[in-house]
């Protein structure tokens, strides 16, 4: 091969490479422009009817009905776009974001409650068994998303900061969207948050009183290195490792505005 043909043959084959990363970036880019779009809906929602406090306001919501008409079409976009081929953080964006939905949904389908625990006295099934999510031809219960999607496919114990069970002492509800390119900035943040609750947590250096949720999940915080030294990430005090640790009773009531 002469000097001319061997150019002419990197010419053709970096060409092409270049072109298809291009046209694979374009289609990237395009994807989470359309994702932004769908969880828009969402944040117009969370907007309307979440404070800033994480409380919901679920009668005006049932009361207005542009509320129902905002969540149906988001709900209706989750259905549609579930983003199986999509890259690790609109992955996890989309279903944090589809579990709170639902339980949202949930939550206004069999109002007036006190507590979410409501729902098992009235249906005989607990509240996060019901198999009524509808999402790309499957149907999941609440518990199928965390503990069989979300948990062991992400690995990442921050998502216990920002799922949301619809009680007082669960993590407060984030009035925006969780997007791909924001999410670890915003799970860092509502851990931080949590931890700083003091009707949540009650951090001292030597004495932790601490949410019913690092119990739950232990195996998720402790994966990688003790307790103490994960929360040490996100406690804005020096927690000693010899700190003796106990757990709050955990408030079921509605997460109610």
């Amino acid at each position: 091969m002469n000097t001319l043909d061997m150019s002419r043959y990197f010419y053709t084959l970096f060409g092409k490479a270049w072109h298809l990363i291009f046209i694979l970036g374009f289609f990237s880019f395009s994807e989470l422009r359309a994702q932004a779009a769908g969880h828009a809906i969402w944040s117009e929602w969370l907007g309307l009817y979440v404070s800033e406090t994480g409380a919901v306001d679920y009668a005006r919501c049932l009361r207005d009905s542009k509320g129902q008409q905002v969540l149906d079409g988001y709900l209706g976009w989750l259905d549609k776009e579930v983003p199986h081929a999509a890259g690790r953080n609109q992955r996890l964006a989309y279903w944090i974001n589809a579990y709170n939905a639902f339980t949202i949904q949930l939550i206004l389908k069999h109002y007036p409650l006190k507590s979410i625990k409501d729902i098992e006295k009235r249906t005989g099934k607990g509240p996060w068994d019901h198999r009524f999510i509808s999402l790309g031809g499957k149907t999941y219960s609440l518990n199928q998303i965390e503990h069989e999607l979300i948990r062991p496919t992400f690995k990442d114990a921050r998502v216990h900061f920002a799922l949301v069970c619809a009680a007082k002492s669960c993590p407060k509800l984030l009035n925006q969207a969780y997007l791909p390119e924001t999410i670890s900035a915003q799970l860092d943040r509502q851990a931080r948050l949590f931890l700083e609750d003091e009707k949540k947590n009650k951090i001292r250096p030597r004495r932790l009183e601490i949410s019913q949720v690092f119990k739950w999940f232990e195996e998720d915080f402790t994966a990688q290195e003790p307790l103490i030294t994960y929360l040490n990430r996100y406690t804005p005090k020096e927690l000693s490792s010899k700190a003796r640790i106990s757990y709050l009773p955990y408030d079921w009531s509605l997460n109610e505005d």
